[in-house]
């Protein structure tokens, strides 16, 4: 029985070893490309601030895959001081994640400012450049108006529309302006709204992201101290316990 159970433990031992050594890698790994997120800094900057929330939030399958690895093959009394500070390091984790929920709301409120005053912005100047047409329109003279139509009508871009002096020229100007302001219009709320169901999409998946990643981090810490826990009434139960008597004979034997 005892020799059939050798190569059984040893192949626990050895998948243990692969394990923690993959888990290893595992978490250098993200922790060098967390890093990297980092770089260049742009504090202030809220669009910088929201990517970086997402960022972190897709980064987290890799360390939690590395710290159950870890956890996982724990075999080593020597690592129990490393595995006490990667349990510490998930409960700080998960409470960073947690806090970057306001953080990743807060940018994307800015976000959300920031595109409607450009959007603003851009709407404000085409139309100013509109209303500034209409207004050398309105200056113009009858004989500007009348050249202006002589010219067109030479150049054939009349015969397929229903002007037929220059005054239906000059109101089909301001209809044209009118229009072109009114589309300006439409076509920046449309472009509002989309943004902000894009930005929204965006920061609704990543807060959701960073919950549950704040939520897991926190729970792998409680399971591992509970771990610690039991593992510690374990040994003190065994360093407690009374040695049992040996027996070097039975009666059946003293009697032969």
């Amino acid at each position: 029985m005892t020799q059939t159970a050798k190569p059984s433990n040893n192949n626990d031992a050895w998948l243990r070893s692969i394990f923690r050594l993959a888990g290893y890698g595992l978490l250098i790994s993200a922790f060098l490309d967390i890093a990297n997120v980092f770089i260049p800094l742009g504090f202030t900057d809220p669009t910088w601030e929201l990517q970086t929330v997402g960022e972190l939030v897709e980064r987290v399958p890799v360390p939690l895959m590395g710290l159950v690895l870890v956890f996982y093959g724990e075999t080593n009394v020597r690592e129990k001081t490393v595995l006490k500070v990667l349990s510490w390091a998930t409960l700080l984790a998960g409470v960073l994640y947690i806090l970057l929920i306001p953080l990743g709301l807060n940018s994307a409120k800015r976000i959300n400012e920031s595109n409607e005053r450009q959007v603003g912005a851009q709407v404000s100047q085409t139309i100013a450049q509109l209303q500034q047409r209409k207004s050398q329109l309105n200056r113009a003279s009858a004989q500007d108006i009348d050249r202006v139509f002589t010219l067109l009508n030479k150049q054939g871009r009349l015969q397929d529309s229903k002007i037929k002096d220059s005054q239906q020229l000059k109101s089909n100007l301001f209809s044209e302006l009118a229009k072109a302001e009114e589309t300006v219009k439409v076509q920046a709320a449309d472009a509002r709204e989309k943004l902000k169901i894009s930005l929204l999409k965006r920061a609704i998946k990543w807060m959701l992201g960073a919950l549950v990643a704040g939520v897991l981090f926190i729970l792998f810490w409680n399971i591992t101290r509970k771990n610690k826990k039991e593992d510690k009434g374990r040994r003190r139960s065994r360093s407690t316990a009374p040695a049992t008597p040996v027996v070097e004979g039975t009666p059946s034997e003293e009697g032969a």
